[in-house]
């Protein structure tokens, strides 16, 4: 069958993902300002809530799906939930009065946030488990489903580019739902059917054993789990290397907008360009992996996004040749995305003990993006406002310039691993 010789559920998945996922997360801030009329520091106040949330419910959703094994009814719930959400905020304008708009809105993107969450690590969970189960094929060819959610990353940042331009930030209403319905379609269709945990009624003193073992287990166990040095390590590089990621993802479109004077349209165009440099990576994800392994290719990452940050920081200026300096900088978003990404997913999954594959891949989501996105959000705004973009993008190249030294020092002591195991673990070969 076609599906098996080309895999195409996960890639169609990865696909209905990204354009869900990535419809509202480019225009974001354009969004806060234009329609909601916010500055830059409620701005900023808005999507570190939202971060929060989201940060709760990555690891939230994927423990309780792992508990339940019901990822596939939890991921599509999400999605629907996300959708809803955000159509709601259509009526906060409609029928409030403007000096209500800041606080009433807190709610929903607290609701926004908790669903979009969810989502990646899921999805990861659904791609992992296709390749394994279903096609029998190694875990390796992830990247290679993963870039169909960068290539619809590219076409919905140039749809909306064109669409904000014609019809204003409002194109948003109207495009969400229609990718939260695809979403949903091919999910349903196409992702690996839950096996709920079956529960047989026992007497009263062994079901409440049965809870209380439960329950320890979660809190106490969890806990030792994650705590592995060689996981904490990886998960304190990510972080780093998160936070110079995170003020491009909130930051640069407005950057791009009010400091390098480009217009939707334009920036739409580079964003499809920046997705797109990461495809030929994303294909070419099991070579990578074998060839550098994780280390070398976070420092690879790592490298390509500080100079990205450096250049919005210290070399660009607004004139007839930005647009297309700034695609060149962001044709490196191929290599400090991809390299990241791969190698990230990859060592959160060698981590992983059986059962925890989807908290893992949770705990890596958050230290990668929504943990640095609260930080960011919070404090971003207000030097934002205060002391401008420039400043900003200056500050995370530094950020940046740290976490690669973090990255140098422990791949020159040891070029096998993140960290070198001492005793037992739970690390898979």
């Amino acid at each position: 069958m076609a599906d098996e010789r080309w895999l195409l559920s996960p890639k169609l998945i990865y696909f209905s993902l990204g354009g869900l996922f990535y419809t509202f997360h480019v225009y974001r801030m354009q969004f806060y300002i234009d329609f909601l009329g916010f500055a830059e520091d409620k701005a900023g106040i808005i999507s570190a809530i939202s971060n929060v949330a989201s940060f709760l419910g990555v690891t939230g959703w994927s423990r309780l799906a792992d508990t339940l094994q019901r990822h596939r009814l939890i991921l599509v719930s999400l999605g629907l939930a996300m959708t809803l959400v955000f159509e709601s905020l259509y009526l906060v304008r409609l029928f409030l009065p403007q000096w209500l708009w800041f606080p009433i809105s807190l709610l929903p993107f607290t609701l926004y946030g908790l669903a979009s969450g969810g989502l990646m690590p899921l999805a990861d969970y659904q791609i992992l488990k296709l390749l394994s189960e279903r096609f029998a094929v190694s875990q390796d060819l992830y990247g290679r489903q993963v870039m169909f959610g960068t290539v619809a990353y590219g076409l919905v940042s140039y749809l909306m580019g064109f669409l904000i331009k014609q019809f204003s930030v409002t194109a948003l209403f109207l495009v969400m739902p229609l990718m939260g319905l695809f979403f949903t379609l091919f999910l349903m269709l196409m992702g690996v059917a839950d096996e709920p945990r079956r529960i047989e009624l026992q007497d009263e003193k062994a079901s409440l054993k049965t809870e209380r073992t439960e329950k320890s287990f979660s809190i106490v166990t969890y806990v030792k789990i994650i705590a592995q040095p060689r996981f904490l390590y990886f998960l304190l590089i990510i972080l780093s290397i998160g936070v110079g990621r995170q003020v491009l993802s909130l930051f640069i479109p407005h950057y791009m907008r009010n400091t390098l004077l480009l217009n939707s349209d334009e920036i739409g165009t580079i964003y499809m360009v920046s997705s797109f440099s990461s495809l030929p990576f994303l294909f070419l994800a099991p070579h990578l992996l074998k060839r550098f392994g994780t280390a070398m290719m976070l420092v690879i990452g790592t490298v390509a996004l500080a100079f990205r940050l450096g250049s919005y920081g210290w070399l660009l200026q607004p004139g007839p040749t930005c647009p297309y300096r700034v695609t060149l900088i962001e044709a490196l978003n191929g290599i400090s995305f991809s390299f990241v990404h791969m190698a990230g997913v990859r060592e959160a999954g060698k981590c992983a003990p059986t059962g925890w594959e989807a908290t893992f891949q949770a705990v890596y989501s958050s230290a990668y993006t929504q943990f640095p996105a609260i930080f960011v959000s919070l404090g971003g705004g207000w030097l934002y406002k205060i002391y401008g973009g420039r400043f900003m993008m200056q500050l995370a190249t530094y950020m940046t310039v740290l976490s690669l030294g973090l990255l140098l020092l422990k791949f020159l002591s040891d070029r096998c691993c993140i960290v070198p195991r001492k005793g037992p673990s739970t690390v898979k070969p």
